[in-house]
């Protein structure tokens, strides 16, 4: 039988056990209970996002071959123009801006907002003041008189609706001795007892 072998100084290999982690916060945590210098941090890492994002959509602008085309035909027709030309459409530019600043400000105060404001400046804005004021008059008009319109129409629905009130006239005048005309006018007052009156006549009958 062979003898058993025997390791002087075994090894030991310590066994590592993880630790459980660490529960995380279920508290939601708000930017204003921040810290200043993590809220800086914040504030410069959404900016950089943000700026990505934006030079991203610079870049496939740039790239996409519809919009270089436009940029090329845009800068070939500048420089063919006069120095006389150039600054004569710099000046309706200018004109373009300052008039699209004075026709929001009259739409607004009109009651336009949101897309609604942007489609109308497209609509009215020119590089003639006069010409865009106009514009802005016959719009806010146009909406005006619809508006008005719609709200008269709405009205008349609404009386079409309404039933007639009771006049409070009491007919005591017996049916079979009223003539023609207080017939209608019992019918008028009161539907009802004309209907019943009147099958009550052609039973009779």
């Amino acid at each position: 039988m062979p003898e058993p072998i025997v390791v002087e100084n075994p090894i030991t290999i310590p066994v590592i056990i993880p630790e459980t982690p660490a529960t995380l916060p279920t508290e939601e945590i708000k930017f204003e209970d921040l810290a200043p210098n993590i809220q800086k941090f914040v504030d410069r890492e959404r900016t950089k996002a943000s700026t990505t994002a934006r030079d991203k959509a610079l870049r496939d602008a740039l790239h996409n071959p519809d919009i270089q085309k436009a940029i090329k035909t845009e800068l070939e027709a500048e420089a063919t123009l006069t120095a006389e030309q150039k600054l004569e459409r710099r000046s309706k530019e200018l004109d373009l801006k300052s008039n699209k600043v004075d026709a929001r400000e009259k739409l607004v105060a009109g009651g336009l907002v949101g897309e609604d404001l942007n489609e109308a400046l497209e609509i009215v804005v020119s590089d003639d003041p006069v010409t865009t004021q106009a514009r802005v008059d016959k719009f806010l008009n146009v909406i005006k008189k619809a508006v008005t319109s719609e709200s008269e129409r709405s009205k008349r629905e609404s009386l079409r609706n309404t039933p007639k009130p009771n006049t409070g006239v009491t007919v005591t005048k017996e049916f079979k001795d009223m003539n023609f005309e207080e017939r209608i006018k019992l019918r008028d007052i009161d539907p009802t007892k004309y209907k019943l009156e009147m099958d009550k006549l052609r039973t009779k009958i």
